[in-house]
């Protein structure tokens, strides 16, 4: 009699220990990572960071042009110029194929400072690769007597992006900006809307970061050799 027991008893250890897809049961599908330094598509991630180090190229703007008044000479130079920006945010994959978020951006031009929110829409095409569209305002801090009349401009902003594993991006944007009217003894200058078209590469991630710092140490370097020469 015992050995059937114990027959039995192998056999119901085995069963509860045994994988569950042995039986024909699925196993549970492992939990998301709550969040990424680099992003990935569901399953393998909820949430994930953007820090990005971005150089774009201004390939079509309208022109602002300036009137010297004495004697009368037009003087037309482009609405917008190259610039480096640094972007830091985050997302959040909310389906399996779309990711939403948005980003902060600091950075400067030709003209002064560039400082800004996008909300950012990223399209899974691969578990690495990524279509994103973004939009929002860029902030422009510039001098009275180069740009806009009151200092300040607003620019709207639309974007898109080709997106390969948040280390390298490649980008294309549209950017607007109202320019006041000025004038004074020297110069007059119209009103209007100006729009212009730029072209960008960006570093991501680790790349980004690693970039950022020997950035921030080749500055440093120079400013303590200017600190200790003698012109």
């Amino acid at each position: 009699m015992r050995t059937p027991i114990v027959a039995f008893g192998l056999c119901l250890s085995l069963a509860v220990t045994a994988p569950a897809g042995l039986f024909g049961q699925t196993p549970p599908a492992p939990a998301p990572a709550a969040f990424c330094w680099r992003g990935q598509a569901l399953p393998a991630c909820r949430n994930f960071a953007i820090f990005e180090v971005e150089g774009s190229y201004d390939v079509a703007s309208t022109m602002v042009v300036d009137v010297s008044l004495q004697p009368t000479t037009e003087y037309p130079h482009p609405a917008f110029g190259n610039a480096l920006n640094w972007r830091l945010g985050a997302m959040r994959n909310v389906s399996a194929d779309w990711a939403l978020g948005g980003t902060v951006n600091l950075g400067f031009d030709a003209w002064g400072t560039l400082t800004g929110v996008q909300v950012r829409a990223r399209r899974w095409l691969k578990p690495r690769l990524s279509a994103e569209f973004e939009a929002g305002p860029v902030h422009t801090a510039i001098n009275d007597d180069v740009r806009y009349g009151s200092g300040f401009g607003w620019r709207p902003t639309l974007g898109a992006r080709l997106n390969m594993g948040d280390l390298f991006s490649v980008s294309a944007r549209w950017q607007g900006v109202y320019v006041q009217a000025g004038s004074d003894a020297i110069f007059h200058r119209d009103a209007g809307f100006h729009q212009g078209l730029s072209i960008g590469a960006s570093a991501g991630s680790t790349v980004a970061l690693a970039g950022t710092g020997a950035l921030a140490a080749f500055g440093l370097f120079v400013g303590l050799l200017l600190a200790h020469s003698d012109f």
